[in-house]
């Protein structure tokens, strides 16, 4: 093989190496990684948790920073079951608990595995601040401080709110929904976009995106700034202990996007020494 052909065989190895290792490269930084914010499965444990004790001023079973559970105080507050869930600590009175997170910078997505049971409806999202009370959930305007949240009733029907009542996002209603039937439900948000997405899961790992459009995702329109707590509510009506709501393995974790593992800059190190083999071997025989 003469020379030139011998350089245009190495410049177009070369030229089809580069063009991998940057198909590698775009591949290495589609990984994610999940960080764990607030995780509460809400187990007793014989001493501050116990059934029939407050779940506030607890600390969740793991957190990142040092906040405990809030609420408003007497009968608002949630209680545990001898199951080791959440439920209202009187009938016909609504509960709700929140705890403080940090300003979202990432993905974050709050969770909750849910049975709604005899409540008006049960809702998770996230929140202006951690100071509860029982009314400034559902207010309007200024008054109300959840910033983005979504419930869901006893007959599947479910909602999608920003700013308390303010403005509904959606509405719809879950085929098939039993209100005695364990679900997670879950909200998603980006700050960069300002971008969510509401799912209900069920007992078989079947999930439903409660927005219809855009693959689930709609424009909440609201700034990450205003995002300083997450928690639920449980908007009890009932007026006897039978079939009575519950919240459980309470989550919030955050997704980021991490380079791969270094197998990939191994391989794309192996086409290199390849490629600097090859042009010495097409040296020596030019």
């Amino acid at each position: 093989m003469n020379p030139t052909t011998l350089f245009s065989a190495y410049y177009g190895l070369r030229r089809a190496a580069f063009l991998l290792v940057l198909a590698l490269s775009a591949q290495a930084v589609t990984a994610t990684a999940q960080t764990i914010i607030v995780q509460d499965s809400f187990t007793l444990n014989g001493t501050s948790r116990v059934a029939g004790g407050s779940l506030a001023p607890t600390s969740p079973e793991q957190q990142v920073g040092g906040n405990v559970w809030k609420t408003a105080s007497g009968i608002a507050s949630g209680v545990f079951t001898a199951g080791g869930a959440i439920t209202t600590k009187q009938n016909n009175y609504p509960t709700e608990m929140r705890i403080g997170i940090a300003q979202p910078s990432t993905e974050v997505t709050v969770s909750a595995s849910i049975v709604v049971g005899n409540a008006a409806f049960t809702a998770i999202g996230f929140l202006t601040t951690d100071n509860g009370t029982t009314s400034s959930w559902l207010a309007t305007g200024s008054s109300a401080d959840s910033a983005l949240w979504v419930y869901i009733t006893p007959t599947g029907s479910w909602n999608i709110y920003i700013n308390g009542t303010t403005t509904k996002i959606s509405s719809g209603s879950i085929s098939g929904f039993s209100a005695s039937s364990t679900y997670t439900l879950g909200l998603t948000y980006v700050p960069d976009t300002q971008m969510a997405r509401a799912f209900l899961v069920d007992s078989g790992g079947t999930e439903t995106s409660l927005y219809a459009s855009n693959g689930g995702w709609f424009a909440s329109g609201v700034a990450a700034t205003s995002i300083a707590a997450t928690g639920f509510r449980i908007h009890s009506i009932a007026s006897t202990t039978t079939g009575s709501p519950v919240v459980d393995d309470f989550l919030v974790a955050s997704t980021s996007t991490i380079p791969e593992p270094s197998s990939v800059a191994l391989l794309a190190g192996g086409i290199i020494l390849a490629m600097v083999v090859g042009r010495r071997r097409i040296l020596r025989r030019a």
